[in-house]
């Protein structure tokens, strides 16, 4: 189980890997015309999460001394963040495998070229992923107090 110092460097990892996801996200939808609406959303719960992870980190060196010592609180945070670092993985390939393809294409073609590697049902799942764990670090930093 992860003390607090512990659970801080790792948001401050996984929050320096989703802000470089972010970038080179923001900087794929910016540069491919017509980027379909759900991966412009995507990148949007991304930057929540992203928002949530930093009032997390904060609430945490609020309460390194306090409320964590409870032993479930610390799991489910370590828990969270496991998830949160695999799902910014699978969304780096993505985005890798995407802009690959899309260097191929020029003009309105790109999209319809490139849109299968961000199979919709797939950025369904991630995007309820990313929705649930904005809302759970939300209760956790609830629990952890003011």
């Amino acid at each position: 189980m992860a003390d607090a110092g512990g659970l801080i460097a790792s948001i401050s990892g996984i929050s320096i890997a989703l802000i470089k996801l972010l970038s080179t996200l923001s900087q794929f939808v910016d540069e491919v015309a017509q980027a379909p609406l759900d991966v412009q959303r995507l990148s949007n719960q991304l930057s929540n999460l992203y928002s949530s992870l930093g009032e997390t980190r904060i609430a945490l060196h609020r309460a390194q001394n306090s409320n964590l010592d409870q032993g479930d609180l610390q799991e489910k945070i370590q828990y969270t963040l496991s998830d949160c670092e695999e799902i910014i993985r699978l969304l780096e390939g993505i985005v890798e495998k995407a802009k690959r393809k899309e260097v191929k294409y020029v003009g309105s073609t790109k999209w319809a070229r490139v849109k299968f590697t961000f199979k919709e049902q797939q950025i369904n799942i991630v995007s309820d992923r990313l929705s649930y764990y904005t809302v759970v670090l939300k209760s956790i930093r609830n629990a952890l107090g003011p």
